[in-house]
């Protein structure tokens, strides 16, 4: 369990969903209610992770309107606070059959809505979904974290960045462009030396190419992700020329914490940089 601040996870999570949502034309909203305490420890990547497969579900699904994050405080004790996560869309329920407040099946284990049950599952047993023909769906779970102490912070980032990838040409052009962004690289030529380079290097972030021979990078994120074990984490992004939906949903299912589609720009390699390892 690490240290994190709350805020910046939801920073984080809406700023990918509206990448999502916004060619769409679908808003995206987050309201966090004031007794919300924010520097809390416990599993911050179960939680991202949970955040994103909803609020993806909520842009897939909404043909236009706002998707709605809010986060509330279920309770707050001396060193502990629970959390009410809450993400509703905008879809407008048709078939008559569902009545309001009704449990949405989840029989489809390639959805956004499976991943995230499945996963949430993990952090806590309180959690449903729920229907309405007037308000749309309300995805909501509810976990406990601890309050940081004083002095229990996060630490400082490493500036230090591995790229993987089978390319040569690939790991010249995003080489150049990280360390003209000021940031230190190594580069990995498949997922398995990938695995062996995070568990003796010090990286701030993987940018993981996915079709790679030896192992790819989905399988070397599960693998870095099963040696976690949920006692730390380091930010895993797609690199893949493949931006499918499917593709998108099979990165997040393996382990990884983001996407960026090739050809990668200075601006969009320099934005995800800065998301994964702020200045400090």
């Amino acid at each position: 369990m690490i240290a994190f601040d709350l805020q910046e996870t939801l920073d984080s999570v809406t700023s990918e969903a509206y990448l999502e949502a916004d060619p769409k034309g679908v808003e995206i909203s987050c309201r966090v209610d004031a007794n919300v305490m924010t520097r809390l420890v416990g599993d911050a990547y179960r939680l991202r992770r949970s955040l994103q497969l909803l609020l993806s579900h909520a842009v897939d699904v909404s043909p236009s309107g706002t998707v709605k994050l809010w986060v509330k405080s279920d309770s707050l004790g001396a060193d502990r606070q629970s959390l009410r996560f809450e993400v509703r869309d905008s879809q407008r329920r048709t078939d008559l059959s569902l009545e309001e407040g009704a449990v949405v099946p989840l029989d489809d284990e390639t959805s956004d809505l499976f991943l995230w049950f499945q996963l949430t599952r993990l952090m806590t047993g309180d959690l449903g979904i729920h229907c309405s023909l007037e308000h749309g769906n309300t995805c909501w779970f509810t976990v406990g974290y601890d309050l940081a102490r004083d002095g229990e912070t996060k630490g400082r980032p490493s500036r230090r960045v591995l790229v993987v990838d089978d390319n040569i040409v690939n790991q010249k052009v995003a080489c150049h462009m990280i360390r003209k962004l000021g940031y230190e690289v190594d580069v990995c030529s498949d997922g398995k030396q990938a695995v062996a380079a995070v568990k003796d290097g010090d990286y701030g972030l993987v940018l993981m190419d996915c079709q790679m021979p030896v192992m790819d990078g989905y399988q070397a994120t599960e693998a870095i992700r099963q040696r976690e074990a949920g006692s730390s984490h380091i930010p895993i992004v797609a690199l893949t020329a493949h931006a499918l939906d499917e593709n998108r949903r099979l990165c997040f299912a393996t382990g990884m914490d983001g996407f960026l589609a090739k050809p990668v720009t200075g601006d969009s390699l320099g934005q995800v940089l800065a998301d994964w390892i702020p200045a400090g």
